[in-house]
């Protein structure tokens, strides 16, 4: 069984929470670019949203 030191632990929970941000600024990216495009497409087909 592999013994694991502090330092490996400490560690890796660094690169684990770095990953997830990582990965939450690559969805919030991605989400961003989807909603400017459905948008777009919802204003062309149906015009631009009416005031009250």
């Amino acid at each position: 069984m592999i013994r694991l030191s502090n330092e490996v632990i400490f560690y890796g929970g660094i690169l684990i929470a770095g990953c997830s941000l990582l990965a939450m600024i690559l969805h919030l990216c991605i989400s961003q670019v989807q909603k400017v495009r459905l948008h777009s497409k919802l204003v062309q087909e149906y015009g631009e949203k009416q005031k009250k």
